[in-house]
């Protein structure tokens, strides 16, 4: 079995938070590095609601987390560089991570 992976560089992001009705508390949307393309979302469900499978659509991968890792997530985003979306398309898995870094090296 072949695997898909949509991996895409971003640099800049927006956070939206959301009342009522949305399906989600909060979404990051994600931008092209050096550009303003919208290249992925990251959405953010109530603890203990079902979360919606990742997928992929025009914007990119639309990945989904437990609202109790946003913070976890938006420090991730503050703090490292370079960043990465990815979504492997059989599997539907989902990740934001970064690039590598020297042990030792402080953020800044």
């Amino acid at each position: 079995m072949t695997k898909a992976q949509i991996k895409l560089a971003f640099d800049s992001y927006a956070v939206a938070h959301r009342s009522r009705n949305f399906g989600y508390e909060a979404d990051i949307a994600l931008f092209e590095a050096n550009t303003v393309n919208l290249i992925g979302r990251l959405y953010f469900i109530k603890d203990g609601d079902p979360l919606p499978p990742n997928s992929s659509n025009v914007n990119g991968p639309q990945i989904y987390f437990p609202l109790s890792r946003y913070n976890e997530i938006v420090s991730t985003l503050r703090l490292e560089k370079p960043l990465t979306v990815a979504l492997d398309t059989v599997s539907l898995a989902g990740a934001v991570y970064s690039g590598k870094e020297l042990v030792g090296e402080e953020e800044g």
